[in-house]
Formats: structure tokens, C-alpha cells, sequence
């Protein structure tokens, strides 16, 4: 799927539809900054410069959450683990080998799945994500 074709369809899951006096900035920018990353990964034609995108967006993330900026390091990690970037097999495949195991590992376990294992609550368990 090309950036066109994504851009004129609505993605279940990328975006919650509220009236505009219920939308807070917040989560206008976390879909703005959701989509585009979708959008910049998508722009590229060939899989080797969607590679060097993806990869790019993970440092990005990396770096937001060592700068404990959670709000768009899970804004840029659910973009990535969107169904039209998770579908890319060959960018993918194209991703060195250390980033996506930090993505699985560190970044897309804490913000998407946070740790079932500890009978702690949940709010003790994103503070261990964020260490």
C-alpha cells in the first residue's frame, strides 16, 4: 500500500472519531504524529529506504523513552505496529536485527503490551517499562 492509498482510506484503529469539543490536544497531536509516521514509511517506493525509515523511527522512540516522553514514544510505537507497517515483510526483513529486537523487546512490549508477569498493579509495572 502507497502513501496515496493510504491517505484516502480510514484505518480501523489509527484514529478515534470525537466531536471536536470533546477532542483534547493531546490526542489530536498523538494521531496527527501516528498517522505521518505511517504516511513517511509508506511515501517510499522501495523497501530498502522504508527500512532506513522504520529504523530511524525506532531510534526516534528510543530516544523518547529515554527522555521519558511516553505520550509520543506510544505514538510513533503504535504506528509502527500498525497493520500497514507490520504488513511491510521485506522492510522488515531489511531492519537490522538489533533495532527490531530492541523494538519487540523493550519499546513495543512496555507501551503496547505491558508485563502480565508481576502481581503488581498497572501503574507499578509501566513505572518498571519506564526505568
Amino acid at each position: 500500500m502507497d502513501a496515496a492509498s493510504f491517505d484516502s482510506q480510514r484505518h480501523f484503529g489509527l484514529e478515534v472519531i470525537l466531536p471536536e469539543a470533546e477532542q483534547s490536544p493531546d490526542s489530536v497531536t498523538f494521531k496527527h504524529l501516528s498517522e505521518w509516521t505511517v504516511r513517511t514509511i509508506l511515501a517510499q517506493s522501495c523497501p530498502k529506504l522504508r527500512a532506513r525509515n522504520v529504523s530511524h523511527f525506532i531510534n526516534i522512540a528510543a530516544n523518547l523513552h529515554q527522555m521519558r516522553n511516553v505520550h509520543s514514544e506510544v505514538a510513533i510505537v503504535s504506528a509502527l505496529s500498525s497493520a500497514p507497517i507490520e504488513r511491510l515483510k521485506g522492510t522488515w526483513s531489511r531492519v537490522p536485527k538489533s533495532l527490531r529486537r530492541n523494538f519487540s523487546r523493550t519499546l513495543w512490549g512496555c507501551c503496547v503490551h505491558p508485563p502480565q508477569t508481576d502481581t503488581d498493579c498497572q501503574t507499578s509495572r509501566w513505572k518498571r517499562c519506564l526505568v
